[in-house]
């Protein structure tokens, strides 16, 4: 873990503010005008694993080649001074998810190692490649959260050529998504309440369904906004760094024997954020633990860790 240049860090700022002003335009691809019945009309164009996707935005809103032109620079000058950045594989990933509208039409949250890579641009560090590195996407959402503007998240992942994952019970629905060369895996979530449900439950307004999760209601609640560096750059969802770190810790616990190295992993993210949060944001993870219902999990997690939390 090191940390990131000052310079580094200003520029990334200016990159989630600049997203946030281009909420209302794509994120990757190009846009092209089409004159129907003589008015014009935007469409997003973008191309997944060779196969070309389009959106219809709606009337045409004039050039925004120069907006997207400059926020390329900055996020090519992101990545040269050593801020996290997905592979193309996985970049083209979370643009396709972005392009459908899971982050910025349907309030879905970015969560695991992406999420992970993602919070330390946030808070001005670079992590190693072993806390990074997966081909998963994991997304989750409160199944009644649903934004206003729906979207068909199944429909556009098959035509992206992802395939269904079998339920385990084949009268249920699929919640995950698999592309098999390059192999990439999408799982949608939602939390667990009580005793939860047996089957996937349906996400409103985008058309799929996702697996229930104990304790990640706590992991959600809240999230914050940050910068994904794809070319154009990706504004998503993530949880807050303190809660990230307690609910690592919590999951490591929960691992079976046969999930060491994911257990590993889990103990180093966490370890990793408590630390930084430590030297920079104590009062986060003071506020983070005192909303945590499950702090008695939280602790044998803490066991696990090799320098003890002080906050």
């Amino acid at each position: 873990m090191d940390e990131l240049d000052f310079t580094v860090t200003t520029l990334y700022s200016e990159l989630v503010e600049r997203l946030r002003v281009d909420s209302d335009i794509p994120s990757s691809g190009s846009v092209v005008t089409k004159e129907i019945k003589g008015h014009a009309y935007d469409y997003h164009r973008i191309s997944y694993m060779g196969k070309p996707m389009q959106f219809y935005l709606g009337v045409s809103r004039g050039s925004i080649k120069e907006r997207l032109q400059n926020r390329a620079k900055l996020c090519s000058m992101l990545i040269q001074g050593g801020a996290n950045s997905p592979d193309r594989t996985m970049a083209s990933t979370i643009e396709l998810l972005d392009a459908i509208g899971v982050f910025r039409k349907q309030n879905g949250v970015l969560i695991g190692s992406h999420a992970f890579a993602a919070i330390g641009n946030m808070l001005g560090v670079t992590w190693t490649s072993k806390l990074t590195h997966t081909m998963d996407v994991d997304i989750g959402r409160d199944f009644h959260v649903a934004g206003s503007d729906p979207v068909q998240v199944h429909n556009k992942l098959i035509k992206a050529g992802f395939m269904e994952v079998p339920s385990l019970n084949h009268r249920h629905p699929a919640s995950s998504f698999a592309l098999k060369k390059p192999r990439i895996k999408i799982d949608f979530l939602t939390p667990k309440r009580g005793k939860g449900k047996e089957a996937p439950v349906k996400l409103g307004g985008m058309g799929v369904y996702a697996d229930e999760l104990r304790f990640l209601d706590y992991l959600i609640e809240a999230p914050e906004q940050s910068a994904v560096l794809t070319r154009y750059g990706v504004l998503v969802n993530v949880p807050q760094p303190a809660r990230y770190a307690f609910h690592k810790l919590i999951v490591a616990t929960r691992r079976p024997p046969t999930d060491d190295a994911k257990r590993r992993k889990d103990i180093w993210q966490a370890e990793s954020l408590i630390e930084v949060l430590s030297d920079h944001r104590p009062d986060d993870l003071r506020v983070a633990w005192e909303a945590l219902p499950w702090k008695k999990q939280a602790q044998k997690g803490m066991e696990m860790l090799d320098t003890s939390i002080k906050f």
